[in-house]
């Protein structure tokens, strides 16, 4: 009887040993090639969603250099910018600062334009242009000159480019001068030069059949 137990005994030691085996060779053959499957595809999810985060994170900083562009490009609109050098313009300009600022003389000169070489500009069939200018001043007060300086910025459209400005007082207030200034008696006591160049972007077109007028 005894060995018949000790039969069975080895009898189910070797089947839960055949057993343990068959459940080592699934676990080789089939769940272990399955997990690294699993694994890769969500090592490979990661990656997908790193991508995107890295993505969203490009079209936002190009959203937001977007939207500074934008403001510029409306800032330099307003400037006048984008409008051709019109002497016309220009004239017409220059006689509503005189009389805005209250200076007793105001005369200026306008050079010939020139490109400016940007070659952004030129990929989309215009040019940058300017031109320097010269005014002269003649005023009772050099606060009229320095409101001319202000205001020509806001009057002139396109870019103003200060390269030199010189006020020198020409005249002490004396007595004799003092009461002409009080009879109303326009007296220049200041006098001044201003140069600056005048910068816009026009069409191509527009600069080579008209030189910019």
């Amino acid at each position: 009887m005894s060995d018949i137990l000790g039969f069975h005994r080895m009898l189910f030691l070797g089947v839960l040993i055949a057993f343990n085996a068959l459940i080592g060779l699934g676990n080789y053959y089939y769940i272990m090639p399955e997990t690294t499957k699993v694994e890769r595809k969500v090592s490979n999810t990661k990656y997908k969603i790193e991508q995107k985060k890295t993505e969203t994170n490009q079209l936002r900083e190009e959203f937001a250099r977007l939207k500074d562009q934008m403001a510029k490009y409306k800032i330099l609109e307003n400037m006048g910018f984008f409008n051709e050098q019109d002497r016309v313009v220009a004239r017409e300009a220059f006689s509503k600062l005189q009389k805005d600022t209250g200076l007793l003389l105001l005369k200026y000169k306008i050079d010939s334009s020139h490109d400016m070489g940007f070659k952004k500009a030129a990929e989309i069939n215009h040019i940058v242009i300017s031109s320097p200018v010269k005014v002269n001043i003649e005023a009772m007060d050099d606060v009229d000159v320095y409101r001319f300086i202000q205001m020509v910025r806001e009057k002139i459209p396109g870019d103003i480019a200060f390269k030199h400005i010189e006020v020198e007082r020409v005249v002490d207030i004396t007595a004799p001068v003092a009461r002409k200034i009080g009879s109303g008696e326009p007296v220049v006591l200041v006098r001044a030069v201003v140069d600056f160049d005048w910068r816009t972007m026009a069409p191509l077109s527009s600069f080579e059949n008209d030189n910019m007028r």
